[in-house]
């Protein structure tokens, strides 16, 4: 019998184009999986069964159908022109970012079957915020729906989502909340020690580099200061090309899958035939020249703005690649206060939860909010609170 949730669960999930990430107060510690997504079928072999969810090897069913998704789907032999990750910026629309989001929701919430309410905070890019892609976004997450996980062919755990309310931010909003604020137990929410009335955040992800200006905390309304430029899929595109000639100049012919690529980000070496290439050179070749055209873009829009900034923020899923670079060039122009975020990848993350919490205090009060859905995530996140 299906174990009926009455507590809300607050949910907070980050849908990039690089990876899926998630918390809640239910699984307060964030986790992140690749956005891979390809059409599959339960597992059958008996030496994949299992009682819990496997997030390296995770089966989904949604409306859409069955799918791997995450490691699982990168580890999926397809076509060399088909990509397992979407760059389709309408998320509402592609399928494998409905799979993704429905995914994130459902790690996020306890492991056995049963009926969840959930209040949903996600954020899109600052090129996407004021299209009708933030109202198709909405209507889809607003609608309840089932996320099933296999463990196997035989078995699955069933959760059931009732939606109850979606918190759409800006990106940059995100890490702002979680840099800028921290929740007390007396005041509930107050300035942080990082506080800066002015600052910039460039938030690098896989697809788009967004940034914005804050003042006080909340974004400056000016489309001509808040903009998108190229993100981490253009230092993979001219990667992929540098190590097919470098391969192919040794007698190979090798082309690197999105999975291959992360690797050699992460370890500045590519696997081949069992044995890693040091592919360090050809990295930061393909950085310094990709991390020009974000500096300028950025520094073109701020222009005087930048050098009156308390603090210029580097976050994001891509900050590992791009953030000491273009650092570089900021400073080369003079430009002070750049700090990279230690938690980048996660602090969108983190500050959607935040937001979240504050808007859950006007039904449920600050005090139950604290207990419920700001202290077990404080337990791992001292700078939460």
């Amino acid at each position: 019998m299906a174990n009926e949730k009455k507590q809300m669960h607050l949910v907070a999930v980050d849908v990039g184009f690089g990876g899926l990430k998630y918390m809640s107060n239910s699984k307060p510690e964030p986790q992140v999986i690749p956005s891979g997504v390809v059409t599959g079928v339960p597992a059958s072999r008996p030496l994949l069964s299992s009682s819990d969810i496997n997030i390296n090897e995770l089966v989904v069913q949604t409306e859409e159908g069955t799918y791997f998704v995450g490691e699982n789907a990168l580890g999926m032999p397809v076509e060399e022109n088909v990509s397992v990750r979407t760059e389709k910026r309408n998320r509402a629309h592609d399928v494998k970012s409905r799979v993704l989001f429905h995914t994130g929701i459902g790690l996020s919430l306890p492991d056995i079957d049963g009926k969840y309410e959930v209040t949903i905070v996600t954020g899109l890019p600052n090129s996407d915020y004021d299209k009708s892609i933030h109202d198709d976004l909405r209507a889809f997450l607003e609608k309840d729906f089932t996320v099933e996980f296999y463990l196997d062919r035989e078995n699955s755990i069933k959760k059931e989502v009732k939606v109850a309310k979606v918190i759409i931010l800006r990106q940059p909003e995100g890490t702002v909340t979680y840099n800028q604020f921290r929740f007390d137990p007396e005041s509930f929410i107050v300035p942080s020690n990082s506080r800066a009335d002015y600052l910039g955040v460039i938030d690098f992800g896989h697809v788009s580099t967004d940034y914005a200006l804050f003042r006080n905390g909340v974004v400056i309304e000016d489309p001509t200061k808040n903009k998108s430029t190229i993100g981490v899929t253009e230092v993979y595109k001219r990667l992929r090309q540098a190590v097919e000639l470098k391969f192919s100049d040794m007698g190979y012919m090798f082309h690197p899958s999105d999975q291959d690529l992360d690797y050699a980000i992460q370890t500045n070496h590519i696997r081949y035939r069992n044995q890693d290439f040091d592919i360090s050179d050809e990295i930061e070749m393909v950085v310094r020249d990709r991390a020009r055209p974000i500096t300028d873009s950025i520094t073109t829009a701020w222009g005087n703005e930048a050098n009156r900034l308390q603090l210029i923020i580097a976050t994001g899923g891509g900050a590992h690649v791009y953030a000491q670079e273009v650092r570089r060039n900021f400073e080369s122009e003079n430009i002070q206060g750049f700090i990279i975020m230690e938690n980048s990848r996660f602090t969108n993350l983190l500050g959607f939860y935040m937001y979240g919490a504050l808007e859950l205090s006007d039904t449920y009060g600050t005090e139950k909010v604290m207990e419920l859905y700001v202290n077990p995530v404080k337990e791992l996140h001292e700078h939460v609170a």
